[in-house]
């Protein structure tokens, strides 16, 4: 496509570009070309007509595009998803319906795209709720015309579409509502007589999402996938492509290189999808295998061609993006698995040395981001693959067999200030949580939404470490919980206490007289006494960590909360799942969380996190809340007039996972909440919704 910022022009009528439309108006075509600049500015476009309905695929508009060098095609016969569309610079849609969602996600994406309405195929009531959910994601909205026009419309606005334009035919049209007047980037740029919408513009400017800090790793256990075999067994193949790359470089144009000689790398399908969406593709064995070189890509994709594993571990752990294919057969089955699993057991994963039976179409049984879109994938006789450290979060199986077989994974390495102390070493089964931040980092990292974490008020004391299933059956008692002094001095933690957040009643308190020095370690096992780290033990004869996930607390002498450790359920991204918004976006650094629990207070984090996901998703005595603006006008939202609040409900928690950001206070923007609350005294959270466009909405938690 041509650039990045979407585009969209809605005509409430499909008879302008309509043979007849030229010809009782003779400046349509000027606003064709109007329209093809408007879409791709100087350049020569690529058009296609996703309609069947005559007012666009009469020959007059054809011929004026085509003339100006443009491409233009037309019919229904192409697959309508995000991949296909991407391919085109713009489409022209009207009467036929297309599925909504795909429109909003081509046009986040960059794509442009010309409605014409009121084709009276099947009512304007039915015709404006085809389009409405498309439209109200970017300010604009469908209506019937009472007033109808049926004439050479004068224009009577100044846009750059309008261009040497003086007139334009309508006839019995629909009317544009613009939902958001005060936004700049969406206007009724023609009305009639009565100042009711014609013709409308919107606009999506995406913002750049920075490159993903941390290390990742996306194994496949079957090299089929992405050759071009797997693209003719599964179309959706060139969608999963896309997502890989989202998955690496977020939204800019990555640097990518097959460092590998294999067939089911080199072949030109996967290739072609990624260079046509912008991103540097190059290919072969002949670059040095060193961190130097390797650091200037911003992901590499191996597979067959044994590679140094150790290179490949370092590169990771400094960011670098992996693809790893698997079951090329190179070697045998046992050497190839040898050939990789040193650096992949450095991340927690192997391949086991035999190969699986499968060969079809997988249908894709897991929810992860890189299956967004993708229903089913190809293999053919790959190589299963194992979790290693199934308890952690950085490191998961997203396909499997119908036996449950690992077919492909992913594993994250979180750079500073998140160290990944148990990744780092030889895996091992144990569930670890040792992810202690540095304190005060010069670069605010964000918190993730998938990993364990540790929020620590204080720079010296901390939880470091959470051992939080054992290996002991049923009474877990060689559990642990580790509490570090990262400082150069010697703390006493005399009457600091460790509490369970799943149960009041599972605490331990240090003694009297209990120093840690700085530099060190003290360990709270379950049930087992270990002098060597102190010696400490809750007594207790049944597990105190719940397996699924919780909150470890500790606080000092005089109650306050310095430190917590989250992990399962209780992360960012369980708290999300909880609620069915895993897709929203949530911005916080931990220099931010740190310093407001500083503050005191006796809820949480991660506590006024959930409370402020539930009052959006259930309070609408707000009339200013997105959950009352919608019950307000559901028929904006896309939804029935008579739309329940659990119909309204579901459509706020679909708006942000489609493109919601929920952000900590203070921001760079805003430091106070919307009725001038402090963070001093509250935890505040601003959501913003792509369907809102510039509105921003706030909930405040007393601490």
């Amino acid at each position: 496509m041509s650039n990045s910022q979407g585009k969209i022009v809605v005509n409430a009528d499909e008879w302008t570009l309509s043979d007849r439309g030229f010809q009782k108006a003779p400046d349509a075509a000027t606003l064709a070309i109007n329209l093809a600049k408007y879409f791709v500015g100087n350049e020569k476009g690529k058009f296609h007509v996703l309609s069947n309905n005559w007012g666009l695929t009469e020959s007059s508009l054809e011929e004026t595009m085509i003339k100006s060098g443009h491409t233009w095609t037309k019919g229904m016969n192409i697959q309508i998803n995000i991949a296909t569309l991407s391919q085109y610079d713009g489409i022209f849609i009207g009467g036929d319906p297309i599925d909504n969602q795909v429109l909003i996600e081509y046009v986040k994406n960059g794509g442009k795209v010309y409605l014409g309405a009121a084709t009276s195929e099947v009512g304007a009531e039915i015709e404006a709720n085809n389009w409405n959910t498309f439209l109200a994601a970017f300010g604009l909205k469908l209506e019937k015309l009472d007033d109808s026009v049926s004439e050479k419309a004068a224009v009577n606005k100044s846009h750059p579409l309008f261009s040497g334009v003086k007139t334009l035919y309508q006839d019995r049209d629909m009317q544009i509502i613009d939902l958001q007047p005060d936004s700049p980037l969406n206007q009724i740029i023609l009305t009639n007589s009565n100042g009711q919408g014609l013709m409308a513009t919107a606009e999506f400017i995406k913002v750049p999402v920075p490159k993903p800090l941390n290390g990742r790793i996306v194994v496949n256990a079957d090299e089929w996938t992405f050759s071009d075999r797997g693209f003719q067994k599964a179309p959706h193949t060139a969608t999963f492509a896309i997502n890989l790359a989202k998955y690496f470089v977020g939204d800019e144009k990555g640097k990518f290189h097959v460092l590998s000689n294999n067939w089911g790398l080199m072949e030109s399908s996967l290739e072609e999808t990624m260079t046509r969406f912008g991103h540097t593709w190059t290919k072969g064995m002949t670059i040095p295998i060193n961190i130097a070189t390797l650091s200037q890509y911003d992901g590499i994709f191996i597979g067959g061609d044994p590679i140094d594993n150790q290179v490949l571990i370092e590169y990771v752990k400094n960011g670098g993006k992996v693809y790893l294919w698997a079951g090329t057969g190179q070697g045998g089955s046992e050497i190839e698995a040898n050939n990789w699993n040193t650096f992949l057991a450095a991340f927690g994963l192997k391949l086991e040395k035999s190969h699986n039976t499968v060969s079809e179409n997988l249908v894709v049984n897991k929810n992860d981001p890189l299956f967004s879109g993708v229903k089913t994938l190809y293999q053919d006789r790959g190589i299963y693959i194992i979790d290693l450290q199934r308890y952690s979060s950085l490191n998961q199986i997203i396909l499997t067999n119908i036996n449950g077989q690992g077919l492909m994974a992913t594993a994250e390495f979180i750079k500073t200030p998140v160290p990944q102390t148990a990744i780092e070493t030889t895996p091992a089964i144990e569930p670890t949580v040792d992810v202690t931040p540095a304190p005060e980092p010069a670069i605010e990292s964000l918190v993730s939404d998938s990993e364990e974490f540790t929020i620590t008020a204080t720079q010296d004391v901390t939880i470091s470490k959470l051992v939080y299933k054992g290996e002991v059956k049923r009474t877990q008692s060689d559990e642990y919980i580790e509490i570090s002094n990262l400082g150069n001095s010697s703390a006493n933690i005399s009457g600091w206490k460790i509490t369970s957040g799943g149960s009041l009643k599972q605490f331990f308190t240090f003694p009297e007289g209990t120093i840690l020095e700085g530099g060190k370690s003290f360990r709270v096992y379950t049930n087992e006494v270990h002098p060597e780290t102190g010696g400490f033990s809750y007594g207790s004869k049944s597990a105190v960590w719940n397996d699924a996930g919780d909150e470890a607390k500790l606080f000092d002498a005089a109650g306050n909360n310095v430190s917590t450790l989250a992990y399962g359920k209780n992360t960012v991204a369980g708290i999300t799942q909880e609620f069915k918004v895993s897709q929203l976006k949530f911005v916080a650094s931990y220099g931010v969380i740190n310093k407001q629990m500083a503050l005191g207070g006796t809820v949480t984090f991660t506590e006024a996190l959930s409370l402020a996901i539930r009052s959006f998703l259930e309070d609408d005595s707000n009339v200013k809340s997105p959950l009352a603006l919608i019950l307000k006008d559901p028929v904006a939202f896309g939804l029935s007039s008579r739309a329940t609040k659990a119909m309204a409900t579901e459509k706020l928690r679909s708006f942000m996972n489609e493109n919601g950001t929920l952000s900590l206070l203070p921001t760079a923007k805003r430091s106070t909440g919307e009725n001038g609350e402090t963070v001093e005294k509250n935890w505040i959270f601003e959501l913003s919704l792509g369907a809102f466009g510039e509105t921003t909405f706030y909930t405040v938690v007393p601490r």
